[in-house]
């Protein structure tokens, strides 16, 4: 009888045992979860601030960009990772009005009347800036899907420079018309 007794002593104790080592087989799973999500964390908080700076980069720029040398650093800042957000500001920019006009704001008039598409006719050509041109044509191609972006590119430079002839000989014309007008004036006296 005393043999059997300390049976039954016995298996209680073995069942706590048994049941604290299934407890701590599944706090050491718990503390792997754990480990794995504090990792994961670790790695979003990472990218989150590795895109801050990016962006950063990106808000610093200001448009519409004065010049080739302004738009060579662009090209230098210009990364994998903030791709997509100088892209989205350039459409924001672009989808303001149309992109004749919406194009001055992005390049200046400068750069506007002595660069072309590819380069041609004496002037540069905006596909050498091999960063920036792809990243120009998916902002126009996110405005207006419906047409080729450097169809669009194309048509929207020439208008953009025609307006800019018109306003000069406009100007001209005006100041012609003041300086005809002096003359009489002071004939007449």
């Amino acid at each position: 009888m005393e043999k059997i007794m300390k049976d039954n002593g016995a298996v209680p104790q073995m069942d706590a045992i048994e049941d604290l080592r299934n407890e701590v087989a599944q706090l050491q799973r718990s503390v792997e979860q754990l480990k794995d999500a504090v990792a994961a964390q670790t790695a979003y908080i990472k990218i989150l601030i590795k895109n801050s700076v990016d962006a950063t980069k990106v808000d610093e720029w200001e448009f519409p960009i004065q010049s080739p040398m302004e738009l060579l650093k662009m090209e230098g800042d210009i990364k994998t990772r903030n791709r997509g957000i100088f892209v989205q500001k350039l459409r924001k920019i672009l989808s303001e009005t149309s992109l004749s006009k919406s194009i001055k704001k992005v390049l200046s008039r400068d750069i506007i009347s002595t660069n072309n598409v590819d380069g041609v006719s004496g002037k540069d050509g905006l596909k050498t800036f091999k960063t920036f041109f792809p990243i120009l044509l998916e902002a126009i191609s996110l405005v207006n899907p419906a047409v080729l972006p450097e169809r669009q590119l194309r048509q929207a430079l020439a208008l953009a420079k025609n307006a800019e002839n018109k306003a000069k000989y406009k100007k001209k014309k005006n100041n012609i018309s003041v300086i005809e007008e002096e003359i009489v004036n002071e004939s007449e006296n």
